[in-house]
């Protein structure tokens, strides 16, 4: 019966510790992604929508050099073309689109959608786009000197609006709206306007790497729910130490020094992982342009800090309990 109760006595002090040790590890995350608010504050806080969507994303997106009309040669890196998608894509708009995406994703993760429950329509930008490339582009060749005899001659091989060196004798309104109606209808600039969940998640199952996501959800619930399973278990064995020590007196002792046990873990295991996130970011900082970068950048340690600080405190709290524990003990045995 000694050696019964001994077992169990050693088995609830390493469940209290192990309890202890994973409620401060995961209460982090479970805060911070528990909803989708932190996510969006830290994307809108971290500057990426102020940042132009043409340093922001593959180039392919916009343009689609197999379907692009042979006259008219549109680069990415063109102003008037830049323009032309920062007219579409104001920072509120890219704002509105993440974030349907993002509530859209936790629907899903929250196992109230069999797909991520979002949908995104930017034809009307795709429009925005074109009539201001197209406006933008012929305003430019109205400010242009007349061509001459050679220019003309050379034109008649070859009419690019947008490399065009002269104003011809034509109707630029006329060539303006055949521009409008080419891009319209040949897909040359944002070639598919609409997506949503339920497609992105279906192209994703093709791919062995994400056959399993549909039991993400699943995976994420438990996760959320996993700090009242640590603290459920934590109360149960914290009483089995109680209750199974010789004296009450050895038992506040064996408490004590499991606090401040589990608090020497948290700092060894969080400055690992402060590490291993530190080398996470700087791989993620070296994708894209700088202005992606510094946007990625910026939401990682916002992430990070939130994550972190839960954790943190859980650490002080354990060390001042610990401590308070072994201050009584201490004054118990010296009343003894």
């Amino acid at each position: 019966m000694h050696i019964f109760k001994k077992i169990v006595r050693g088995l609830s002090a390493y469940a209290f510790r192990v309890s202890l040790f994973g409620f401060a590890l995961i209460l982090g995350f479970v805060l911070t992604f528990g909803s989708s608010d932190s996510l969006k504050t830290a994307v809108s806080e971290s500057g990426l929508y102020e940042s132009p969507l043409t340093n922001l994303m593959n180039l392919g997106e916009i343009t689609d050099q197999e379907n692009k009309p042979e006259q008219a040669e549109i680069s990415i890196d063109d102003p008037i073309v830049q323009n032309a998608i920062a007219t579409a894509f104001p920072g509120t708009k890219k704002q509105m689109i993440v974030e349907e995406i993002i509530d859209g994703s936790y629907v899903w993760l929250n196992g109230r959608s069999e797909y991520p429950a979002f949908s995104i329509d930017i034809s009307e930008e795709k429009s925005l786009i074109i009539q201001t490339l197209a406006d933008d582009t012929y305003s430019r060749i109205e400010t242009l000197p007349n061509c001459t005899i050679a220019q003309l001659q050379e034109l008649n091989k070859e009419f690019d609006p947008f490399t065009i060196p002269c104003r011809p004798p034509i109707n630029l309104e006329g060539e303006k709206q055949k521009l409008i109606d080419e891009y319209s209808t040949n897909e040359a600039i944002l070639s598919d306007t609409t997506f949503d969940g339920e497609e992105l998640f279906k192209e994703g199952e093709r791919h062995d790497s994400t056959n399993n996501a549909k039991y993400i959800p699943v995976v994420f619930g438990a996760v959320m729910r996993s700090p009242y399973f640590f603290a459920g278990v934590a109360i149960v064995s914290i009483i089995g130490v109680l209750l199974l020590a010789d004296t009450r007196t050895k038992g506040i002792h064996k408490l004590g020094k499991l606090f401040i046990e589990t608090a020497v873990s948290l700092i060894i295991v969080g400055v690992g992982l402060y590490l291993i996130l530190s080398g996470a970011k700087a791989n993620l900082g070296s994708v894209g342009t700088p202005e992606l970068q510094a946007a990625i950048g910026k939401i990682f340690d916002s992430l990070r800090a939130e994550i972190l600080l839960p954790s943190l405190l859980c650490l002080i709290a354990y060390i001042v309990i610990g401590a308070l524990l072994l201050i009584i003990y201490n004054k118990r045995k010296s009343l003894q």
